[in-house]
């Protein structure tokens, strides 16, 4: 299990590599924030959430926060309607529902199973993400690079899953 975790972190060192050495822009330093803050949040998530109905729980911890930055920030419901009228209706709500899925989901999988399987499965985004950049976005560079990573992390969760 702890080779497989070392694997899963060397991958996800290897993702910030650009020319030759580590690239530490302000894109990273916020992936990496809201990665360790995500993990903070589900470590609450599990604990609390099997007291509530998990609909009720998952538009609690939703409701809270976009009031909270509907409070404090300058946007006006005006301005959420301009920008709500620039995509695509039904693949907004498509894409919100499946974000509901998928925080239900993570709870669930937080809640029933052992955090050392269930937080490296998790990561096998990176994989799905480089599919999907070659296949719908057509986007070939580093992609022989980018699946390589993605089959270490891999590797990383089934030495963690033995």
């Amino acid at each position: 299990k702890i080779i497989g975790s070392l694997i899963i972190i060397f991958a996800n060192v290897l993702l910030a590599f650009d020319k030759g050495k580590i690239k530490f822009n302000k894109y990273f330093i916020m992936s990496f924030a809201s990665n360790f803050l995500f993990a903070v949040a589900m470590f609450i998530n599990v604990n609390i959430s099997s007291m509530f109905n998990i609909g009720i729980y998952t538009l609690i911890t939703v409701l809270i926060p976009s009031i909270i930055i509907k409070l404090f920030s300058r946007l006006s419901f005006k301005d959420l309607e301009e920008e709500f009228n620039l995509y695509n209706k039904p693949l907004f709500i498509l894409v919100s529902f499946a974000w509901c899925m998928m925080l239900i989901s993570s709870v669930k999988a937080y809640e029933y199973g052992s955090i050392s399987v269930v937080a490296p499965l998790l990561t096998l985004t990176a994989l799905t993400n480089t599919i999907y950049e070659f296949i719908v976005d057509k986007d070939k560079k580093r992609f022989y690079y980018k699946l390589v990573i993605s089959i270490l992390i891999l590797i990383g969760v089934i030495l963690i899953k033995v």
